[in-house]
């Protein structure tokens, strides 16, 4: 089955969802969960916007809008700029889902998504180790556990608004 657009021009759209679904995540992740003794940061959630970033959307546009997106996180939560941006560029380029795979089940791409946490945080521990010339293990792994924790949900949720509104080629 071939699920290619027509022409450029018909994957723009995608990219552009993509770029919403993802910025919806920034707005989101910048919420800090608090309870008695533990805090949960969600800035991590963005992640599952890039990983499920719709396979039909235009390379070219996606990696601007992608680096855009790493900018903007970077410029709203005081990160050194360029961080996120190399971050999410990273993720993208690497683990994003290709056109000729084939839809998979949550359980399949939970542990893709997973795996890809674990080469992240891999990343991030070195990044930080030369930038920072110390690794901040607790906070990255406690990130990385609490998004591995709220990607079934958030795939659910996306499932059930693509069968109710969206046509399939969009996702």
């Amino acid at each position: 089955m071939d699920i290619r657009a027509e022409s450029v021009s018909d994957n723009i759209p995608h990219a552009l969802f993509g770029a919403a679904v993802t910025l919806g995540l920034i707005v989101l992740g910048l919420l800090n969960l608090h309870g008695n003794t533990l805090s949960l940061s969600l800035g991590w959630l963005p992640l599952i916007g890039l990983f499920l970033w719709p396979r039909l959307a235009s390379p070219f546009l996606s990696v601007i809008l992608v680096f855009g997106l790493g900018l903007l996180l970077d410029v709203v939560s005081g990160q050194w700029l360029g961080y996120s941006a190399l971050i999410f560029l990273f993720v993208f380029g690497v683990f994003r889902q290709r056109a000729s795979l084939e839809r998979l089940n949550l359980s399949t791409l939970w542990l893709r998504f997973c795996m890809m946490l674990g080469v992240l945080l891999v990343v991030i521990t070195l990044l930080n180790l030369w930038v920072l010339d110390r690794a901040l293990w607790t906070d990255t792994l406690l990130k990385a556990v609490t998004v591995a924790a709220v990607f079934p949900a958030f795939f659910s949720l996306r499932q059930l608004i693509r069968k109710t509104f969206v046509t399939p080629e969009i996702f």
